[in-house]
C-alpha cells in the first residue's frame, strides 16, 4: 500500500458557508393551450422554449377494445405498419423520408386509442406532420410486411412464454380477468389471435375503426414563431371532424376470488407468484391514496412485502406491488416476484399476512410520507422530454381525464393524509377475494398452496 501524502495546513484558505438548500418545488406541467382546427382534430399545444425536438402525438379513438376477442392484437398490427407502406412511398421510402429529417416514429395501441407519435427537429415540423397524414390516411399494409409483423409478435409472445415471469403475467390475464373481456388477453393479443390474423383484418381494422374516429392532437416543443393549429389543419385537417362516434369504455369485469392458480413447471428452482384483486380505475377519488398504499405495502427495499421476505427471511431478490389501472376499473397487484420453491407457500402466507395487518391498521404517518416525497420527486424525472410530456397528455386524453390531469394527480400524491390511506388500505386490501397464480413446480408447491386453506387451487398443465 502506498504511504498516505502528509496533511499539509493552509492557513490561507478558508471554507465557504456550506448554501442553504431549499425544498424542491412542486412539479407541474407546461401550461396546456387547447384549440380546435377549423375542419380537423382537436389540438393541445404545450409549449417548451429552447427545445431543438417537438414531439407530435396523433390520439385516434380506436382502443384494443374496439377489436373482436378473437382478433386481438389486430390494432397493434395495423398500427406496425402504417410506416410500411403509403400511397406515396413503399416502406423503404417512408423510413428513408424519416431519416431525411431525423424523425423518431413510435406507434402504440392500448385501452385509450390509437396513437402514432413523430419527433423531429423543430424546422422539421410540416415534414413530419405530412409523414403522419400519409401513413394515417393512405397506408397500404403490403401482405409481406404484415406477415413479418405477425411473425414478429408471434416470436415475441414464444421468447416471453419460455420464461416463467411471462407465463405468469399471461396466466394472471386469463385467471384474474373475466375470459370475455379485452383484457383477458395481452393488448398485442395472443398466439392464437395472430395465427389467424390475415391483412384483409388488419385492412378492415384500419377502414372501419381508425379511419374517422375522433381525433386529438398534442404537440410538445418549442413553438415560438409558429402557427402549430393552421400547420395541423394544412397537413392533418381530412383527419376530422369525426364521422365515427366515439367508443364506449368496457368497464374491467373480474373473476371471483379467492383462488390460486398453479400453472406447472417441472423442475423449476423458484415459483413466480402474482396476488391480485381489484383496484381503483384512473377517475377513482382513492387512486392517488391507493398508490401510495401499494408503495407502502411493496415499493422499494424500504417497503413492508421486501422488508420481511427480503431482508429478514431471504425468500426472494424482491417483491413489488404496484397498480395497473384501465380506462375502466383496475387492478391491485398486492405482490409480484420470485421465490425459491420450498418457501412459496410461506411466502404467501406472509404475503397474505402483511397485507392483511397493512389493511387493518393502516401504514404510519412516516409511511406515507415517505411514498408521497419518492413518488412525487421520481414520477417527474420521466417527463423531461417532448415526446414524454406529449405521450402523457395522449395517456390523460385516452383515459378520458383532462390533459393536464398528470400535475393534478401529482398534487393528490402530495397532499394524500395518512388517514386517506388508511381508508384505501381498509378498502384495497382485503384477502378473502385474491386470486394467485403461481408459476413453478407444481409437485413441491401444490399440496403446500392447498394446505394454506386460501382458496380453491386449480392445477394447470405445464405449456
Amino acid at each position: 500500500m502506498s504511504p498516505q501524502p502528509p496533511r499539509v495546513d493552509r492557513p490561507d484558505v478558508t471554507t465557504a458557508p456550506r448554501p442553504d438548500v431549499s425544498p424542491p418545488q412542486p412539479w407541474a406541467l407546461p401550461p396546456i393551450q387547447t384549440q380546435a382546427a377549423p375542419s380537423g382534430p382537436t389540438v393541445h399545444l404545450l409549449d417548451l422554449p429552447g427545445r431543438e425536438l417537438v414531439a407530435v402525438a396523433v390520439l385516434v379513438d380506436a382502443p384494443v377494445t374496439a377489436e373482436e376477442l378473437a382478433k386481438a392484437g389486430v390494432g397493434t398490427i395495423a398500427a406496425r405498419a402504417l410506416d410500411e407502406g403509403t400511397e406515396n412511398h413503399d416502406g423503404d421510402s417512408f423510413a428513408a423520408a424519416l431519416d431525411r429529417i431525423g424523425a423518431d416514429w413510435s406507434p402504440r395501441v392500448s385501452f385509450g386509442g390509437t396513437r402514432v407519435t413523430v419527433t423531429v427537429p423543430t424546422e422539421h415540423l410540416e415534414a413530419g406532420l405530412d409523414l403522419l397524414r400519409e401513413a394515417l390516411l393512405t397506408p397500404t399494409f403490403p401482405a409481406r410486411d404484415v406477415a413479418r409483423l405477425v411473425g414478429q409478435r408471434r416470436d415475441r409472445l414464444a421468447q416471453e412464454l419460455a420464461t416463467p415471469a411471462g407465463k405468469a403475467n399471461l396466466a394472471l390475464r386469463r385467471a384474474a380477468v373475466a375470459p370475455d373481456h379485452r383484457a383477458s388477453l395481452p393488448g398485442a393479443g395472443d398466439d392464437a389471435t395472430m395465427a389467424a390474423l390475415t391483412r384483409d383484418d388488419v385492412v378492415a381494422h384500419h377502414r372501419d375503426v381508425v379511419v374517422g374516429a375522433p381525433v386529438d392532437v398534442v404537440v410538445a416543443g418549442d413553438l415560438s414563431g409558429v402557427d402549430v393549429v393552421a400547420l395541423v389543419e394544412r397537413h392533418l385537417g381530412e383527419l376530422g371532424p369525426a364521422t365515427l362516434p366515439p367508443t364506449r369504455p368496457d368497464p374491467l369485469r373480474l373473476q371471483s376470488g379467492p383462488r390460486i392458480v398453479v400453472v406447472d413447471q417441472p423442475g423449476a428452482v423458484q415459483t413466480e407468484l402474482r396476488v391480485v384483486r381489484a383496484g381503483p380505475d384512473t377517475h377513482a377519488d382513492d387512486r392517488a391514496p391507493t398508490r401510495l398504499l401499494a408503495h407502502v405495502l411493496g415499493g422499494p427495499l424500504t417497503s413492508r412485502l421486501d422488508g420481511v421476505l427480503r431482508e429478514e427471511r431471504g425468500f426472494t431478490y424482491g417483491v413489488r406491488s404496484s397498480l395497473q389501472t384501465f380506462r375502466r376499473g383496475g387492478l391491485f397487484v398486492l405482490a409480484s416476484g420470485s421465490f425459491d420453491t420450498p418457501t412459496t407457500a410461506e411466502s404467501l402466507r406472509i404475503i397474505r399476512d402483511v397485507a392483511s395487518t397493512l389493511g387493518a391498521q393502516g401504514p404510519t404517518d412516516a409511511e406515507v410520507a415517505g411514498a408521497a416525497d419518492y413518488l412525487a420527486g421520481v414520477i417527474p424525472l420521466s417527463l423531461e422530454t417532448p415526446q414524454a410530456l406529449a405521450a402523457t397528455v395522449a395517456g390523460n386524453l385516452g383515459d378520458d381525464l383532462p390533459p393536464g390531469h398528470t400535475t393534478e394527480h401529482l398534487a393528490r400524491l402530495r397532499s394524500a393524509t395518512p388517514d386517506e390511506v388508511r381508508a384505501a388500505a381498509h378498502d384495497h386490501l382485503l384477502t378473502d377475494d385474491v386470486v394467485v397464480v403461481a408459476v413453478g413446480d407444481a409437485a413441491a408447491i401444490a399440496d403446500d398452496l392447498a394446505a394454506l386453506d386460501w382458496g380453491e387451487v386449480d392445477l394447470q398443465p405445464a405449456t
